[in-house]
């Protein structure tokens, strides 16, 4: 597969495999454009908790390029659900070993280990994005496999922020404050020492 491909063909690889959905299904592109676009807004709101416009400069670029690569591999493996990967952990291991021989192979230029400031906020834009999804379709008064969904987010937002503890508290705190403003579950969570 030749890289120049990837971005047509992730026009044509539809999110939730095997879910019942009423609203339109999300391809990867359109779910990685608005996950970048997200990254963008988290990243601006953060910037005043970061020590300096290079800081910000350097996340807002690192971040950028990995929102719009972090399914990329889907269009070789298509999308497997949170839900489902949760349910069979060896499954979510294999994907994961075929996903990094995927990019190694097609795109080894972008296979880099991203800062954990990065991975936070590519993980939480990324989460907002499923979460207005799931909102979505509770709007189309759909409950089938949905609300294990939005109980899904939680579980994920949970380990997302107890995975980066160590970093920065304000910069968790705000980044909590905007999810929390989106209307993401994050309200038990604690942050630092609360």
């Amino acid at each position: 597969m030749n890289k120049y491909e990837l971005p047509n063909k992730s026009k044509h690889v539809y999110r939730w495999a095997g879910q019942h959905l009423i609203g339109k299904r999300s391809s990867i592109a359109e779910h990685s454009y608005e996950v970048s676009m997200y990254v963008l807004f988290i990243v601006k709101e953060l910037q005043p908790f970061l020590s300096s416009y290079n800081e910000f400069s350097r996340l807002r670029s690192e971040a950028l390029e990995c929102a719009l690569l972090h399914d990329i591999p889907e269009v070789f493996t298509g999308d497997v659900p949170l839900p489902v990967k949760r349910e069979f952990p060896l499954l979510k291991d294999m994907l994961k070993g075929i996903e990094k021989s995927f990019m190694l192979e097609i795109l080894p230029e972008f296979y880099v280990d991203y800062t954990e400031e990065c991975l936070l906020v590519v993980k939480a834009a990324d989460t907002m994005a499923v979460f207005k999804e799931i909102s979505e379709e509770l709007l189309y008064n759909n409950r089938v496999n949905i609300e294990d969904g939005a109980e899904t987010v939680s579980e994920v937002l949970s380990d997302l922020f107890s995975k980066f503890s160590h970093l920065e508290p304000k910069l968790l705190k705000a980044l909590h404050d905007v999810l929390q403003r989106e209307g993401l579950p994050v309200g038990l969570i604690k942050i630092g020492n609360e």
